[in-house]
């Protein structure tokens, strides 16, 4: 069987295929030829979607993104009940999904490069920004309801998020070591005391 074309080759594909090599060997050796050998394509082929890794590893931000974001958003528009909606919320950030959805070596590698690159470095702020907001607007959803007390929503939604990330980052220096399920029922525990004012 021949090498694919360009008119077979998608970026969906190209993303998919580049998360893997990240998460394989890493940023530094992360290079449009080994992309393509894994994909089984001449490199110049994937120049007709990317000109340049930086434009590859863009592309890749946004699809961590909006992996994250297609984890809950589906669900949560079908479930009515503010206290429902929150309860699905906490358990799908402190759930296991949440933790394996991105290999933490893919996004540490993008994480990385929005430390010196202004526009991935914008992209990570927006994707806080969007959970942020989601957040936000549960927890407030769920104290006009009465579900919560009434409080400042938006610093609870970023304390949430600091504990998330915090637990997802200790995990990754302390490694196999951390019992991450029994610290992330404890944190679960902790964020709704903490929204009902505790």
């Amino acid at each position: 069987m021949g090498r694919k074309s360009v008119s077979h080759i998608r970026k969906p594909e190209i993303i998919e295929n580049l998360y893997h090599v990240v998460a394989e060997e890493g940023l530094t050796g992360t290079t449009l030829d080994k992309v393509a050998r894994r994909m089984g394509v001449n490199s110049g082929l994937l120049v007709h979607y990317f000109r340049t890794k930086r434009e590859m590893m863009l592309a890749l931000v946004d699809y961590i993104a909006e992996r994250y974001e297609s984890a809950y958003l589906a669900s949560l528009e079908a479930i009515e009940d503010a206290g429902d909606r929150l309860e699905f919320l906490l358990d799908s950030i402190w759930g296991e999904g949440w933790r394996d959805m991105i290999d933490q070596r893919v996004f540490f590698a993008c994480y990385y490069l929005s430390l010196s690159d202004k526009v991935i470095h914008e992209k990570f702020r927006t994707a806080y920004a969007r959970l942020q907001a989601l957040l936000a607007a549960e927890i407030q959803r769920a104290m006009q309801d009465r579900v919560l007390p009434d409080g400042n929503a938006a610093m609870l939604a970023d304390q949430i998020i600091i504990l998330i990330e915090g637990l997802l980052f200790y995990r990754n220096v302390r490694g196999d070591e951390l019992a991450y399920d029994e610290y992330a029922a404890r944190l679960r525990k902790l964020t709704l005391e903490m929204l009902h004012g505790g």
